[in-house]
């Protein structure tokens, strides 16, 4: 017990240096957490302390902390192309998308262009 009777742990140790760092991680999961592109899963914080003696006499021992964030991965987003060749025989690919392209929305915008890619490595046999 400390001289004022505060009941102390090891996680205080280091000058508080534990205690610091678990914050940080939790700060992280927490931005993970609000995070819209991520799932509603849970996230853990896992805090490993290993203790090891340093000598014969098991007076002096190493104290190691490592803490391990287990964040939720963004989700994956998708679209669909539509592959083939061009009136040259080249190879390309193409965005499909759910409107036509320029076509005008309730809003007033316009629904946007899709991408063409063309692969200049690869030709029609």
């Amino acid at each position: 017990m400390s001289e004022n009777n505060e009941i102390l742990s090891i996680l205080d140790m280091v000058q508080g240096g534990v205690k610091e760092i678990i914050n940080e991680n939790v700060a992280d999961i927490l931005v993970n957490i609000q995070d819209p592109n991520t799932d509603l899963k849970k996230r853990e914080l896992i805090v490993k302390v290993s203790l090891s003696p340093v000598d014969e006499r098991r007076k002096r021992i190493s104290v190691q902390y490592q803490t391990t964030p287990k964040l939720r991965p963004i989700n994956p987003i998708a679209t669909s192309i539509y592959a083939g060749f061009d009136e040259n025989g080249q190879l390309m690919a193409k965005e499909l998308m759910e409107d036509i392209p320029g076509q005008m929305a309730i809003d007033g915008s316009e629904a946007p262009k899709p991408v063409v890619i063309n692969f200049t490595k690869a030709a029609e046999k």
